[in-house]
């Protein structure tokens, strides 16, 4: 059985964390102290990294992981400082790879887009007869929420019908909207983790943040059987 451990949108060195009493740096530390106690094989940062001078401590952080760890990123993130330390051969973050059961795709959405370049290449990599996991910042399906609603993925209606054409059933986890939520729609289901460092209540009026709390998916794979689920911890206000 493989496990990988998926986290999101720390936000370091920004200021909003610090404004509503969140110490992401701390955060970043006991995420991944607990992920060291338990039997993960993968870490995935799915985007938000947060202020490009923060990106020597936040790569050093995950030094010890070496090829087993895997970089999206985020709309607050700067391709050009990040592949200072995940190097890209693409003029964008995206990448796949595989192992005997499942087909990894990684994409990059950090604006808001998916281009048509990484569209041609995603439909090209979807041609598998194994099940298929899709890590990206932005949600692709619509999600009821403020912040859907202001900072969506701006041609996600594109890349949702290129999904649905295939008849593989499709994971897809994402991050971007600081809440948990899952759904299906036909082929694919949505998993939306919580944040790293504070999250948006999911049922209301516009955006508000709830800083109670911050976590992690741990996703466990049993040959093509595909579970997670979400682990918690309450933020050191």
């Amino acid at each position: 059985m493989k496990t990988i451990a998926f986290l999101n949108d720390i936000h370091l060195d920004e200021t909003e964390p610090l404004e509503h009493g969140i110490r992401p740096q701390e955060n970043w530390k006991r995420l991944l102290d607990h992920i060291a106690h338990h039997h993960v094989d993968n870490i995935v940062f799915g985007g938000d990294i947060g202020g490009k001078n923060a990106y020597p401590w936040f790569f050093a952080s995950l030094k010890p992981w070496g090829k087993n760890f895997h970089l999206l990123i985020g709309n607050h993130d700067n391709y050009d400082e990040a592949i200072k330390y995940y190097p890209s051969v693409n003029s964008e973050l995206y990448y796949a790879y595989e192992d005997g059961h499942v087909k990894y795709i990684a994409l990059d959405s950090s604006t808001s887009w998916i281009s048509t370049t990484q569209l041609t290449w995603l439909k090209a990599e979807l041609s598998t007869p194994k099940k298929i996991l899709i890590f990206i910042h932005h949600p692709i399906l619509e999600v009821d929420t403020p912040v859907d609603r202001v900072y969506p993925l701006k041609n996600r209606e594109q890349v949702r019908d290129l999904l649905l054409t295939l008849p593989n059933p499709i994971h897809i986890f994402c991050a971007h909207y600081h809440m948990s939520d899952v759904q299906t729609q036909h082929n694919l289901t949505q998993y939306i983790t919580p944040a790293a460092s504070y999250q948006i209540k999911k049922q209301a009026r516009d955006i508000e943040v709830d800083n109670s709390n911050y976590g992690y998916r741990l996703i466990s794979i049993d040959e093509d059987r595909i579970n997670s689920r979400i682990i918690l911890l309450n933020n050191l206000n």
